[in-house]
């Protein structure tokens, strides 16, 4: 990466969909710290504590921001080193919860602080624990690894609930019921992809509200990306190509269970589009 004098934060995700909680946020090339001699401003003022606290050196106190002004598309940290540097390696401090401690974030550089380019998009940053820790590589996150067995059995079949049935590993369902959350495909289309996140239980399964992604087949990327309601599990793709097949991939952050993947998924007409 190029050094740049500003270097912003934005596009936090917190464990629990909740508020953001950070009680650092430092910038290092290497074990050289950038960002002692810096300006950090906030584009949302915190609702809590100020951001003094996110360069004090210390895992407390906390500087929070609601789940409104965290999610955002305005909301960002942005830092001006005034000397451009390459910043390769950010380390955050978390708060009291895991539900308010960032998974992922999008960390971005200027020359001018008005056009921004992504320099990584961290994602599964690892929960240091309450008013710790943790750094981040350029270009990832800490993940932690996955249990090697038992050995996850997926079954799927397309339209009805997509369970992963093992006890050990909880299960996951991805039926078609009515979705809630829309977002449009840049490539444009009449189609909609539509199901829902669930945990297995008894006598009901539970909504789950997790990450979900829709990955074009035939190219090998990832188009849309969003989050099932937590009330009901829903999730909906809309405006997607028709005539392609997708795969679509639920993650579960907390790291109870494998992910769930169903392929081979052609969308319906959304409704009122006629054929």
């Amino acid at each position: 990466m190029p050094a740049a004098r500003y270097w912003r934060a934005t596009g936090f995700a917190a464990y629990g969909g909740a508020g953001l909680s950070l009680s650092e946020f430092r910038l290092y090339a290497g074990s050289t710290l950038l960002d002692a001699a810096a300006t950090l401003t906030a584009s949302i003022a915190p609702d809590t504590g100020t951001l003094s606290s996110l360069f004090d050196g210390a895992a407390t106190p906390s500087v929070t921001w609601s789940a409104g002004s965290a999610t955002s598309p305005a909301f960002g940290l942005v830092w001006d080193l005034v000397t451009p540097a390459d910043v390769l390696q950010i380390r955050l401090g978390s708060g009291a919860s895991m539900d308010n401690f960032p998974f992922e974030l999008d960390f971005q550089y200027s020359s001018d602080a008005l056009d921004w380019t992504t320099a990584f998009e961290p994602i599964n940053i690892a929960y240091p624990g309450a008013n710790a820790l943790t750094a981040v590589p350029t270009g990832g996150g800490a993940f932690v690894p996955l249990q090697a067995s038992p050995p996850v059995r997926l079954v799927m079949k397309l339209q009805n609930p997509v369970f992963l049935p093992d006890e050990n590993w909880g299960q996951f369902n991805v039926s078609g019921v009515r979705p809630l959350v829309n977002i449009t495909d840049f490539e444009g289309g009449n189609g909609r992809i539509y199901g829902t996140v669930k945990e297995k239980n008894t006598p009901l399964n539970t909504p789950l509200r997790r990450r979900v992604l829709l990955m074009d087949e035939r190219r090998q990327v990832v188009l849309q990306s969003v989050w099932s309601d937590s009330a009901t599990g829903n999730y909906e793709f809309l405006g997607v190509n028709s005539k392609s097949t997708y795969t679509v991939i639920s993650y579960d952050h907390l790291r109870n269970y494998r992910a769930v993947i169903a392929d081979n998924m052609m969308p319906e007409l959304m409704p009122g589009v006629l054929q």
